[in-house]
Formats: C-alpha cells, structure tokens, sequence
C-alpha cells in the first residue's frame, strides 16, 4: 500500500488490486473481511501521521467497503476526514454516527461493549455501596459504644452483655467474609440508629448485593463457555470468513445437539460458499426438518437446488419461503431467478421480478448491477440476523428454567465465604435486628447540636 516514486497518493495499481481483490470476496459471497480492513485502516493511520489526509480517506473508505457492519473502520474514516479539514462536519458525523449505529447492529462488538458497561456500571454500584455504608458506620458506630457505655455495669451479667456487643462486632473477621459482606452486616447491625431513608437504602444494597455478583459471574461464565463460542462462530460464519476450527466446533455442536436448527443452517451456507451443494443441501434439508417454518433455510435450499442447475425444485422451495414470508423482497428476486431459466415462465418471471423491486428496490438494485454469474452473486443467500442472535444469547442466558428460577437461584448460590447460603443468613440477621430494634430505644443525634439523645424508633 506504500506510494511509489514519491507520490503520496494511492496508486491506480493498489486501487486496481483492492478492487480485484473486493470482487474475490463478492465470489466468495462473504459480506466482512476484517483482517484486510484492519491492515487497511492501519495504513489509513499511518498516511494520516504523515499528513497524507487524501490517501488515508481512500484507504479507510476501501476498509469500509470491505467489512461494512464493522464500526471502528467507519471511526477510522471519520478521523481522516476531520483530519482533512476539521470543518467539514457534515462529513465528519455522520460518519461517526455510522459507526455508533454499526456498534450496536454487529453482535461481537455489542457484546463486548454492553459486557463491559454492565461490568463498570455493576462495579460501580457496590463500590457506591461501600462508601456509604463507611460512612454509614462513622455516622452511627460512635453511638453505638456511647450507648455501649451508659449502660455498662460492673456485675457479671454486665459484663457479659458487654463483651457479646463487642464480639458481635467481630463476627465478620472470624466468619471471613469479604468486605462487602462485612459492611453489610454492620449496617444491618446499625439498623435500629439509622433513619428511614437510610434503610430503605440498605434493603436496596442488599437485594443488588445478591443480584449483582452473581450476574457477573454467570454473565463471565457464559461468555467462556462453549454456547457463547457457538453463537460467535455462528456470526462469523455468517458474516465474516471463516477458519476449519469455526466449522469443526459448529460439527461438534451439532452432533450433541442434531436439533439446533440455527447452527443446521449455519453449516449449510458454510457448504454451499464452498460450492460443496451436495452437504449443503443435506444441512439445509436437517434444518427444515426441525424446524418447518424457517423460511431463510427454505430459500437457501431453493439456491442449492438454482446451483445445481434443478430450477424446478428451486421454484418449489422459493415459493414456500414467500408463502411463510410474502413481504421479504429477496425471496420474489430468488424466484425471478428461478424463473429466468425457464423459458415458459415469462409471465411469471416479470411479476416476481416487479413484486421484489415494490418490497426492496435498493436490494434489487445491488444484485441487478452484480454482471456476475456466479452462484453466491446471482441470487441472495439469507443470514442469521443480529436480532436472532441476540435472542439466541438470552435463551441460553437465561436458560430453560427461565428468569425467575434463576433470581430464585441466586439466594442458594455459594458465594467467596465460609458461610453457606449467606444471603438467607443476612436476611433473617435483618429481620430479627430489625424487630429488636422496634421493641427498644435507640440514641440518635440531635439535629441542633449534635449530641446524643434517645428516641423511640416508631
């Protein structure tokens, strides 16, 4: 991608190539190539180092062309055109507009960001909780050994009261718990001092103390375990290329689990870009077994059959997939295909082809100004859709068992102590402190001058 004889712009031969190359990936019928748009985007950024603003556009457009559901390539070309002239915002945003909106329609980076936010966002609320339940404890504790005070006596039952409010105090040093877990139990302790509002906020931390760490470990454990692999190597199969290791993990998913139709059709467009029709059509035709209303692995069966120059099984297969979803364009285009191979078909070929145009033109459009012949350019393959996706990963998420066996499981789950069932043990501490605390008088601060006084907790 370097200039040559001192030019600093792209050269017509680079540009030829990467249009070459472009094509290949056309014939291939693989919609994102992200290592030839990072190498891309790299050059990108180092032609803006060198001020070069006009080669570095070029560079980051082609890294665009080649993987267009990618964001960062879209943020590449926005900082090439700012700088170019840092004026020019109507180029600049919507750019980077571009890239925001990819960021949340492609699966792995959406995942990625929303893991993280939740993760900051998670860790953000109990560090909140930490401090205040500090300063929850430099609020209250001194009146609980003032109190402590008043009331000491020198007898032996004294004493012992006495020494039981300290060792109570102990009780999270000799249990070991963590430090969440310790400010909660003395908070909870507090509970008889603290106000109304305060309360309601340490029922709040409590219910989000159970909650949120056991979110993030399932939500780590998942994202490390072999279901979330399946759904990545489901999306990069469909969208981007792919490596023997993506095929061989989605075949050995698909001999534990022979009734997944998703990953059935995912292997069958692997098959079918590879021109290997006779297993392609053998996945296809799993697929719809499982599942009889699928229309996309309906027409994809229909480009099988178009490939292996049988039109007639093609036409039967399009037509299901539009009689199971009649407002998809690609399907009447399919069959306008279908149909051009048949010569007796005139009639009904125009009127697929002007049904397809009316549902999606610019769809339309793309594929008439493919002059390819090729069988991943002629007609148009379907993919597993983000949103698919995304409800794949919340099935399995959450399970079979659905969400409220899982908010029922995070109260019996062993946490980092050595108290099994530590939550329920917290939630009956609270409810007998709190019971206590209603049948006695606690010291509380004047509001005036901040001495300790007493008053009924009513």
């Amino acid at each position: 991608m370097k200039s040559q004889g001192g030019d600093k712009k792209t050269p017509a031969k680079s540009t030829k190539e990467l249009n070459q190359l472009y094509q290949l990936k056309l014939d291939k019928g693989i919609r994102n190539l992200p290592i030839i748009s990072y190498l891309l985007s790299r050059e990108a950024s180092k032609a803006r180092n060198r001020r070069d603003s006009d080669q570095a556009i070029t560079l980051a457009t082609y890294a665009v062309k080649f993987s267009p559901d990618l964001p960062q390539f879209y943020f590449e070309r926005a900082k090439a055109l700012w700088y170019q002239s840092p004026l020019q915002l109507h180029k600049v945003l919507p750019e980077f507009f571009k890239g925001l909106v990819k960021q949340f329609r492609h699966y792995p980076s959406a995942l990625k960001f929303l893991y993280n936010l939740f993760y900051i966002f998670c860790n953000a609320i109990l560090m909140t909780f930490i401090v205040f339940g500090i300063v929850m404890m430099a609020k209250y504790l001194p009146l609980y050994f003032y109190d402590m005070r008043r009331t000491v006596t020198m007898t032996v039952s004294g004493l012992i009261v006495t020494s039981m409010k300290m060792f109570v105090l102990l009780i999270p040093f000799f249990l070991r718990l963590d430090i969440l877990w310790a400010i909660m139990f003395w908070s909870i302790f507090l509970w008889g001092y603290m106000m109304k509002k305060e309360r309601q906020i340490i029922l709040i931390s409590f219910i989000l103390l159970v909650y949120i760490p056991f979110f993030l470990r399932s939500a780590s454990s998942f994202l490390d375990g072999p279901q979330s692999e399946v759904i990545l190597g489901m999306n990069q199969a469909n969208y981007e290329s792919w490596d023997k290791t993506v095929e061989q993990r989605l075949q050995d998913w698909s001999s534990v689990h022979p009734d997944d139709t998703e990953v059935l059709f995912t292997l069958g467009l692997i098959e079918k870009r590879e021109g290997r029709f006779g297993q392609a059509e053998e996945w296809y035709r799993k697929s719809t077994q499982q599942a009889p209303e699928f229309h996309e692995a309906l027409s994809n069966l229909g480009n099988v059959y178009l490939a292996k120059k049988q039109p007639d099984l093609a036409i039967a297969f399009y037509q299901q997939a539009v009689d199971l979803n009649p407002n998809k364009g690609a399907y009447y285009y399919n069959l306008y295909r279908a149909y051009s191979q048949e010569a007796f078909l005139t009639g009904k070929t125009s009127t697929a082809f002007e049904r397809a145009r009316q549902l999606d033109p610019k769809l339309v459009d793309y594929y008439l100004a493919i002059d390819s012949s090729n069988v991943n350019r002629m007609v148009i393959d379907e993919v597993l859709t983000a949103r698919r996706l995304w409800k794949r990963f919340v099935n399995q998420f959450i399970g079979r068992e659905g969400i409220l066996y899982s908010l029922f499981k995070a109260w019996f789950e062993k946490i980092p102590s050595r108290i099994f069932l530590v939550p329920l043990f917290f939630l009956g501490f609270l409810i007998g402190v709190s019971r206590y605390a209603y049948r006695r008088r606690y010291l509380n601060r004047c509001p005036m001058c901040g001495s300790p006084t007493y008053r009924f907790k009513r």
